[in-house]
């Protein structure tokens, strides 16, 4: 590939994942791809589906993985971090929304947006993106086998406290508590 495709490649992934991200799409149940999952309620903006919390886990302990461990230049992943921003505590965020990585049973794609719900009743609004390999998490593919983490988020690690870097959980950031809802965001093109 000459130079100027090598420039021009990133730049193609990044206009698709605009594209992807902006431009609302049709829903479609995802029952058929799992049958645990549930439509809850619909509002006027939004549909929003409720899937089931793993038995083994609570999902207090929330990991990261540094923006910088994601090196594919034409994935859907980079192109993401393109386009998102750092916040105050390392923590990185697209469109206000933290960008974090789950297991294939949320997610099979990066871009999908998720309400988590925790304990003390905080709503946080996230982003996929990235996909945890199943071969690291349950056989469920809901959390990390080794942590028990749900999310994981990504960062900027040169920008954490040095607590977040010695337990290796940003729950100190403000994101405390057990993990009790975890909603899709669904567009419905309103």
């Amino acid at each position: 590939m000459d130079k100027q495709g090598k420039l021009l490649l990133p730049l193609i992934v990044v206009i698709g994942v605009i594209v992807e991200l902006f431009v609302p799409y049709t829903f479609t149940s995802p029952k058929a791809e799992n049958p645990q999952v549930k439509v809850i309620y619909a509002g006027n903006r939004q549909n929003y589906i409720d899937y089931e919390l793993p038995k083994a886990t609570k999902g207090s302990f929330k990991t990261f993985m540094d923006y910088r461990t994601i090196t594919d230049e034409t994935s859907k992943q980079y192109a993401l971090q393109r386009l998102a921003t750092t916040d105050e505590n390392g923590l990185r965020k697209f469109n206000n929304k933290y960008i974090v990585a789950m297991g294939t049973y949320y997610s099979h794609k990066v871009g999908k947006e998720f309400i988590l719900t925790l304990d003390n009743s905080r709503e946080i609004s996230v982003i996929v993106g990235d996909i945890k390999q199943d071969i690291h998490t349950d056989t469920h593919n809901q959390y990390a086998s080794i942590s028990g983490n749900i999310v994981e988020f990504i960062v900027d690690e040169d920008k954490l406290s040095n607590k977040v870097l010695r337990t290796g959980d940003v729950s100190h950031l403000g994101l405390q508590g057990n993990i009790t809802r975890i909603e899709e965001v669904i567009y419905n093109g309103n």
